[in-house]
């Protein structure tokens, strides 16, 4: 039993790798995937299910916190949703898809705060704070809908197929 989980975890981290920008990485990735899932009698099913991951957020609606998640989300292929009891942005769609959104929204937002803090003085109001976070956020937004096809391993056709599937499937 400890060997099958293992040879799954395995088979996982080569279908990821089978995503690759480089074909023959991609490409050799997705043959021993193939090869392994046909050894032990893996089907594909147990790894297409999509999950979900909270990351922490705060109470009040922030809507810079917003612009970021919504911008992660489109390079990601990940669908969100804030919880407003908890205040966390909650990501679903396919493992590598999930956990590439959640530590980059961690990441930017920790970016934007260290920011903040270097570039606006002290005593400035929170307003004024919230202002120049939102400005940043909205920049970060420009630049990945510019750069996200680039830097994407989907299509965007696939992308959106990506997206509404994951929509159904959250709303179902």
């Amino acid at each position: 039993m400890e060997e099958l989980e293992s040879v799954k975890q395995r088979v996982k981290k080569l279908l990821a790798l089978s995503k690759s920008p480089n074909e023959n990485e991609a490409l050799s990735a997705l043959r021993k995937a193939n090869d392994l899932m046909a050894e032990y009698r893996i089907d594909q099913s147990e790894f297409s299910g999509y999950i979900r991951k909270a990351v922490k957020g705060t109470k009040r609606f922030v809507e810079w916190r917003a612009v970021v998640s919504n911008a992660v989300e489109q390079l990601y292929a990940t669908y969100h949703y804030r919880d407003v009891n908890t205040g966390e942005f909650i990501f679903y769609g396919e493992e590598l898809d999930v956990f590439m959104s959640t530590e980059m929204f961690s990441y930017l937002v920790k970016t934007i705060d260290r920011m903040t803090a270097q570039n606006v003085r002290k005593n400035a109001k929170y307003r004024y704070r919230q202002s120049y976070r939102a400005g940043v956020a909205l920049r970060l937004w420009d630049r990945m809908a510019e750069l996200g096809e680039q830097c994407s391993w989907r299509n965007p056709k696939e992308m959106s197929e990506k997206k509404l599937a994951i929509s159904d499937w959250v709303h179902n």
